[in-house]
């Protein structure tokens, strides 16, 4: 895994994660940017992924749908499906691993949280982990609080990660990707 090339792709969760941090040893590029949706996404395969040509991709993409298009969890869905289509499309050998979408808090900061849904979040996960051709990695489970909510120790706004809940996304990665 050390020589190969790792695109993490996702929106604003992935942009702010300090790769070079918690990933030394590998590399690591962050195409991660605030505000992207599914479709974003899917508008920018080729600069991202295409161009780019990674060994392994590490997808996480979905919470802004629902907020930012209003979409309902079967557009998102659908749309995940057709990102993975295509990088499987692009490159079989292409190692893809598809993260759960991660779950929020609203009490904690409704105008951050907006929209999205518990609910919602967990029909899509539902979904996404039946995808076939993609290693699915239930990260969620191990962000929620007995509640079933983002614990409010991985969090500082209900949606994004504290450095905590990076840490504990790396526990989880580095453990299911990397083998440690």
């Amino acid at each position: 895994m050390k020589n190969k090339k790792i695109v993490f792709l996702g929106d604003s969760i992935t942009e702010c994660y300090n790769l070079e941090k918690f990933y030394p040893e590998f590399n690591v590029l962050n195409k991660g940017k605030s505000g992207d949706t599914t479709v974003d996404i899917l508008n920018r395969l080729d600069e991202s992924i295409f161009k780019v040509n990674p060994n392994v991709v590490i997808l996480l993409i979905g919470a802004n749908d629902l907020e930012l298009l209003s979409s309902t969890s079967e557009e998102v869905i659908k749309n995940i499906k057709e990102i993975v289509k295509r990088i499987k499309g692009f490159n079989k050998a292409i190692d893809l691993y598809l993260l759960s979408v991660y779950p929020v808090n609203y009490p904690i900061k409704p105008f951050s949280v907006g929209k999205r849904t518990n609910k919602d979040i967990n029909t899509i996960n539902d979904a996404i982990k039946k995808i076939k051709e993609v290693t699915y990695i239930d990260v969620a489970s191990t962000l929620k609080d007995e509640n079933g909510e983002l614990n409010k120790e991985y969090t500082y706004d209900g949606l994004h990660m504290s450095l905590r809940g990076y840490e504990v996304i790396t526990e989880v990665l580095r453990k299911k990707i990397f083998g440690f």
